[in-house]
């Protein structure tokens, strides 16, 4: 007796649903010409391969409810692949994935989304709606999900597709970078909406001043100042200072409290909230004003004019990490520098250094 052994793979064509197909990256690039642009498709399902055939990617540009569209090939994408559809051929001299991605089909005349296009993946056969990224009928410019110059990327929580009813709460939406672009590889943690650098805080006489760095942020509203007393656990909010939204520049931030009373210690958290809600603390970082504080000047323009803590290398995870900091130009030849490391709750930990320094950078 001989036995055939044998498997069966099980298409889902056009008559069926294909909600495992998702929308998973949109690019907007920056290099010349304003490129790449491309639109990844994802198979998101666990177990059945999709065909694509009949299906569609179509435009809607500027706030129209009339697009332009381009068939997709008639291939089958099995579980977990993707299927790229580009403005054109991408240039390995871009690096990162670029090096050794190529689109699957080109399409310069409809994948020329400009931040402000919205883009849908549309079933022929059944004339419905499998996904959407944006509001059709809706210009992007200014609204939440805008990504001009940006490369929009679906968290992989999002198993499904949309049916038409967009959700900007389920994309990453960051400034472009060849370097992170991800054609052909679906996979994406979601950023911290603020990559904070420093946060300092300084007592002078009868006020605080709490000043923080950011590198950069993507969607962020702003920051909530709270403040409590030292011998409470309870945080008050006292104030709210706007963010940049998106950006990749650095920005330097400064808030003043001056409801503040001498010899007495505040502890002080910021917390960034971006357009989704979300809420981020940093800190807190532990003051005491006192009458007759030191005012600090600029002497050298070769020195800084505040304290400033670099990010540490390697990451703390590592053996031995490395703190770099800056202390500023002063009218005395050294300060009072004190490091120390806090948890979550403010608790001191333990004290790294603490002495006088003259101005410039220490590690």
């Amino acid at each position: 007796m001989r036995w055939v052994f044998g498997f069966v793979v099980l298409v889902w064509g056009m008559g069926v649903s294909q909600e495992g197909l998702i929308i998973s990256e949109v690019v907007d690039g920056t290099n010349f010409g304003g490129t790449p642009k491309y639109v990844e498709i994802y198979n998101a399902h666990a177990t059945n391969t999709y065909s694509l055939g009949g299906l569609q990617i179509r435009r809607y540009a500027n706030g129209n409810t009339s697009p332009a569209s381009v068939n997709l090939s008639n291939v089958n994408l099995a579980p977990g692949q993707t299927w790229v559809v580009a403005d054109g051929p991408f240039d390995p001299a871009w690096g990162g994935a670029f090096a050794t991605a190529t689109p699957d089909q080109t399409n310069g005349s409809v994948i020329s989304g400009n931040g402000d296009d919205v883009y849908e993946l549309y079933n022929t056969g059944t004339g419905t709606v499998i996904d959407v990224y944006g509001v059709v009928g809706v210009d992007g410019t200014g609204q939440p999900w805008e990504y001009t110059d940006s490369q929009v990327t679906r968290h992989t929580s999002v198993n499904r597709g949309n049916g038409g009813n967009f959700n900007v709460a389920e994309w990453s939406i960051v400034p472009y970078n060849n370097l992170n672009a991800t054609p052909g590889s679906h996979s994406v943690d979601t950023p911290l909406p603020v990559e904070l650098t420093s946060f300092t805080a300084t007592a002078g006489d009868g006020e605080v001043i709490l000043r923080w760095v950011t590198e950069s942020e993507v969607q962020n509203l702003g920051f909530e100042i709270l403040r409590a007393m030292e011998a409470s656990e309870v945080y008050q909010q006292i104030g709210f200072v706007d963010g940049q939204f998106t950006t990749t520049q650095r920005t330097e931030y400064e808030f003043r409290d001056e409801r503040v009373v001498n010899g007495v210690t505040y502890r002080y958290k910021l917390v960034d909230v971006d357009v989704f809600g979300r809420r981020t603390e940093h800190g807190p970082v532990m003051v005491t004003p006192r009458a007759g504080g030191a005012e600090v000047t600029t002497l050298n323009s070769g020195v800084g004019e505040r304290f400033y803590l670099y990010p540490n290398y390697p990451n703390p995870f590592n053996p031995t990490t490395t703190l770099r900091f800056e202390v500023p130009a002063a009218k005395a030849p050294a300060l009072p520098v004190s490091i120390a490391v806090f948890d979550v709750n403010g608790r001191r930990i333990c004290t790294l250094f603490e002495g006088n320094l003259e101005p410039g950078l220490h590690a």
